[in-house]
């Protein structure tokens, strides 16, 4: 025969299984807005059953229900979602950071006004053409050279602007310090994360240890993940420990290990450009605890780390193109002027005749050290625009001067004109421009699915906690009216039996 207390204790566990349900969800409600929460559910489950000894059964002695019990708070997540999720943000990283730089480089292509590029190489080859019409004239060949200088400087200028675009990716060795570059700045996050991480893990094997559940430190290592995945390509398995690992790379090099004891290693990262304009990035790990290398060279890396490459190579090919223009129109206009022309020369006597032949017009050799010859500049009548061959009286000569000006028409580059060149340029970056911001936005479109897949999973959903909250509500009252029928039952028993 059960004890008239019995049910007391089987309405007791049932007040304290809705109480914890009803905890839960309101954690849930509570957590509903935060970033990488994953709902957590109370598991009720029947209680152990009380057996009751009985000779009128033989065979398998009577059990009664003893009531319910909360198994375990469960952390509902989806893992395979969640490498889906890691997988394509990483690619999602990686298009953003290229998207974003080309962006940027296509602005100083932008010819908005008469100080780009088209307009002022026009109005060089222009003011050979005005010089032909009036050789002998100071004035115009001033103007001629002023426009060379300005043409000069727009060269110097897109370059400039280049090579901090690069700079501002991955500050190579030559060349200015890191530090402040976008890849020093990844590498930094990418540290910064795994030690979170690794902190984490240690706290979540102590506590699976004492055979607690670790819900909400488990979502700050997913989040954690999460962002880590926008950085790099990662892989996570679960070890034995019920710790992470997390490896990276070509190679699998392991960022992250907990199999002997929590050990996280720091990622370093060195960028050099050789003679020839190569970028490579070399990435290295190693045990800050005893300064042991823990890898060697470590490639493709996918994430937000690909991407500054890709980036910083897409630039280089910019750079190389501005350099293949500016060295064309130099040698151009230096052949011409050297080897096809002839000066003025000014005697004591203030009399103009024809005179030697011209040396270089500009000095350099690329687009940003392309310069105006500085004798030219103090001496204008050096300016060759006669014709070799001119006579000394012919100082209106200006053959050589016309044959500069049709040089802007010369298919001299690649079969095309240097307006044609700059224009296939121009053309190149906003067509890489427009396919690699297409590509980020399709590539946003499924992080976006995969993310809601897993919000369906693992999202908080009002409405469902209010339904629950409710059944849980329902239960908790009922448990308690069982509590007053019980007490009534004992108040009959104690006080009213004679």
């Amino acid at each position: 025969m059960l004890s008239t207390f019995f049910g007391l204790e089987i309405a007791r566990r049932a007040l304290n299984a809705e109480q914890a349900a009803t905890d839960v969800t309101g954690h849930n409600i509570a957590n509903a807005s935060a970033p990488g929460y994953s709902r957590q559910r109370a598991d009720q489950v029947a209680s152990d059953p009380y057996t009751i000894p009985s000779l009128g059964s033989p065979v398998m002695a009577q059990q009664v229900g003893t009531g319910v019990m909360v198994s375990q708070i469960e952390r509902i997540r989806d893992s395979f979602l969640d490498g889906q999720y890691r997988e394509q943000n990483s690619l999602q990283g990686q298009y953003q950071i290229i998207s974003q730089t080309l962006n940027e480089v296509q602005t100083i292509f932008l010819d908005p006004s008469a100080n780009g590029l088209n307009p002022v190489l026009d109005n060089f080859f222009n003011s050979w053409q005005e010089l032909s019409k009036n050789a002998e004239s100071m004035p115009i060949r001033t103007s001629l050279l002023g426009s060379a200088e300005t043409l000069c400087a727009t060269f110097n200028n897109i370059s400039s602007q280049l090579k901090t675009a690069e700079d501002n990716l991955a500050a190579t060795s030559p060349g200015p310090s890191p530090g402040t570059d976008l890849l020093v700045a990844d590498v930094n996050k990418v540290n910064k994360i795994a030690s979170q991480i690794n902190d984490l893990n240690t706290q979540i094997i102590k506590i699976k240890g004492m055979g607690e559940q670790p819900n909400d430190l488990l979502d700050q290592r997913d989040n954690l993940l999460d962002q880590l995945s926008q950085l790099m390509n990662i892989t996570v398995t679960q070890e034995s420990n019920d710790g992470i690992k997390v490896t990276f790379g070509s190679a699998n090099a392991t960022l992250i290990t907990t199999t002997a004891s929590a050990t996280v290693n720091t990622l370093s990262a060195t960028a050099t450009l050789s003679a020839g304009g190569a970028l490579t990035i070399s990435y290295h790990l190693y045990n800050p605890s005893n300064n042991i290398t823990a890898s060697g060279s470590i490639s493709n890396t996918g994430g937000e780390l690909t991407g500054i490459e890709n980036a910083y190579e897409n630039i280089i090919s910019y750079q190389q193109n501005m350099d293949k223009l500016a060295k064309t129109l130099i040698s151009a206009v230096n052949y011409l002027h050297a080897k096809n022309g002839l000066t003025l020369k000014v005697s004591a006597g203030g009399t103009i005749t024809v005179g030697s032949a011209g040396g270089t017009f500009f000095t350099g050799s690329a687009a940003g050290n392309i310069q105006v010859n500085a004798q030219l500049l103090t001496y204008p009548n050096l300016v060759a625009a006669a014709s070799a061959g001119a006579t000394t009286s012919a100082i209106g000569s200006a053959g050589n001067a016309l044959a500069m000006a049709n040089l802007q028409n010369s298919a001299i580059l690649n079969g095309a004109t240097f307006d044609g060149y700059y224009q296939s340029i121009v053309t190149g970056i906003g067509s890489d421009t427009q396919r690699n911001s297409q590509l980020a936005a399709n590539q946003q479109t499924l992080v976006d699915q995969v993310n809601n897949l897993r919000q369906s999973v693992s999202g908080v959903n009002m409405d469902e906690e209010m339904t629950n909250l409710m059944q849980y509500q329902h239960g908790y009252q009922a448990a308690a009216r069982l509590v007053t029928v019980l007490d009534d039952m004992l108040d009959t028993l104690i006080n009213k039996m004679g």
